[in-house]
């Protein structure tokens, strides 16, 4: 998953920055955004935890002012280029195969042959 963020415009309390935490499956990353710095990208790697998993960002401020901008999230499936991730299990960790033939006739076929779920 990749995001940008930014602090919001409106100064935070005087403290100058703010923090949130984005979240997916048990992958997470806390970010800080200080008043006046640009919109930053940030990418955070995850497997999903099922047919679905929840991506969710949270300010870790207490205060009513300020806070962290998230926008331009963006989720892309990563898939199997080589057998080898299809082996000892691996298949599974991709959630979209049936099993390991399943898998391993998709990189065969360059893709062409579709994940069976």
């Amino acid at each position: 998953m990749t995001f940008h963020y930014t602090a919001h415009a409106v100064g935070f309390c005087s403290l100058g920055a703010a923090s949130a935490t984005a979240a997916a499956g048990s992958s997470y990353v806390v970010v800080v955004g200080a008043t006046g710095a640009p919109w930053t990208q940030i990418s955070l790697d995850f497997i999903g935890d099922g047919p679905t998993t929840t991506i969710s960002f949270a300010g870790n401020e207490v205060r009513p002012c300020g806070g962290v901008l998230i926008d331009n999230v963006s989720v892309q499936q990563v898939l199997p280029t080589t057998k080898e991730e299809c082996k000892h299990g691996g298949w599974e960790d991709f959630g979209v195969f049936k099993n390991q033939g399943d898998c391993v006739s998709f990189v065969a076929t360059g893709g062409k042959n579709k994940p069976a779920n």
